[in-house]
């Protein structure tokens, strides 16, 4: 599927809303409530205010000729050293926030800091203390067996993945690395027989853990791109994919998404690598007869070819400005209504894509079928204010 890889208009500051809880979380993460964002927002002053004061400490330190382990050793002594209850928001904060709402500035680090604290910790054969598993939101949990820590430290790692990835924040290289291990984790897992077809399952499940192996490959794919890759592996990514995805031609889900963005990619990285000048070309007349026959969300395609930092993509050239300006007006429109739902089935945006009632512009619907099937109860409130 698409990567959303964009901040939504509560992570840009566009609407003043608190962050939403994320859709996708897993148990016991799914049953536990956000904390109030102001709570998150006092904590994160006080550590930006302890940090500032631990700094300072320690350059005054230094100048009266203290050595650098004394130096070192400040920030575990109190009151610098890490301290749970202080991080309890933050920690549930970056289990459970969307990552699309998260504000970019001093408090990604501190989700960062608090996801890969937690791939730490469940990494450890040692028992967890009740502060520690009260901090990761796991305390409910009545075992916590090595299958259930490694499936919860794959979800932690595949949201700091999601989180690197945004174009407002860029850590690509770091995104690249965590993917780039959970996949070698995959492959040492595979008997060597299977390792040159290890794409043609749809997943693999081993020790509890269930990868979507093309889906993981593809993000894996965005990755390198969005880091500038444009090498013979990222190429060599690409064709692994698109042979992969020609395997299940009759899934409508391949063709409808995974190919055509096989070859977005591909056509944008023969063009930087200046080789393949046919299938180049093919790529990109793929990419855009999928285009315009609707199969791909334009707000969700414009992330890939015109992400900030990297150079033109051909097939924004092919599009050209019209196509971004109307794209812009739309996306605009789209994260004004972020955290609004549908009338009908109650998904809410950006998940769906929304559109307002024609008759009242009141209420919205992300299908023709939920406004039809919510028109008997709707049909009195919509006549009444449009009258």
């Amino acid at each position: 599927m698409l990567g959303m890889y964009w901040s939504s208009g509560i992570g840009q500051g566009i609407l003043k809303h608190d962050p939403g809880k994320a859709p996708d979380l897993p148990q016991p993460w799914k049953s536990l409530s956000l904390p109030p964002f102001a709570d998150v927002q006092k904590d994160l002053d006080y550590l930006n205010n302890m940090h500032k004061q631990c700094m300072l400490e320690r350059y005054q330190r230094r100048m009266a000729g203290a050595t650098e382990e004394e130096v070192r050793r400040i920030a575990k002594e109190p009151p610098y050293a890490f301290q749970w209850s202080r991080w309890y928001n933050l920690f549930r904060f970056a289990h459970l926030a969307d990552i699309q709402d998260i504000p970019a500035g001093d408090l990604v680090p501190a989700v960062q800091f608090a996801l890969q604290k937690t791939c730490e910790l469940l990494a450890e054969e040692a028992d967890l203390t009740d502060e520690q598993r009260t901090g990761l939101g796991i305390q409910n949990l009545a075992r916590l067996d090595n299958d259930t820590r490694y499936w919860l430290m794959d979800k932690a790692r595949m949201r700091l993945v999601r989180l690197f990835l945004r174009e407002d924040i860029n850590m690509t290289s770091d995104a690249v690395d965590i993917l780039e291990d959970i996949i070698q984790e995959i492959k040492d897992h595979l008997p060597a027989s299977e390792h040159a077809a290890w794409l043609d399952d749809d997943q693999y499940m081993y020790a509890g853990r269930v990868f979507s192996l093309k889906p993981l490959y593809m993000q894996y794919a965005d990755a390198l791109i969005f880091d500038g890759r444009f090498d013979s592996h990222t190429k060599d990514v690409l064709y692994e994919l698109l042979t992969a995805s020609k395997a299940n031609a009759g899934h409508s889900l391949v063709h409808a998404v995974s190919v055509p963005m096989v070859h977005v990619h591909l056509s944008f990285v023969l063009q930087q690598m200046n080789v393949e000048p046919a299938q180049q070309k093919e790529s990109l007349q793929i990419a855009l007869r999928h285009l315009h026959n609707g199969v791909m969300q334009s707000e969700m395609f414009r992330g890939y070819i015109k992400r900030p930092n990297q150079p033109p993509h051909p097939l924004a050239v092919a599009l050209g400005d019209k196509w971004f300006e109307y794209s812009d007006r739309s996306r605009r429109k789209q994260l004004k209504m972020d955290g609004e739902s549908c009338n009908g089935c109650g998904m809410k945006s950006p998940l769906v894509k929304l559109s307002r009632c024609a008759g009242c512009h009141n209420v919205l619907y992300c299908t023709k079928q939920c406004q039809q099937e919510d028109w008997k109860a709707h049909k009195k409130y919509c006549r009444r204010t449009k009258t």
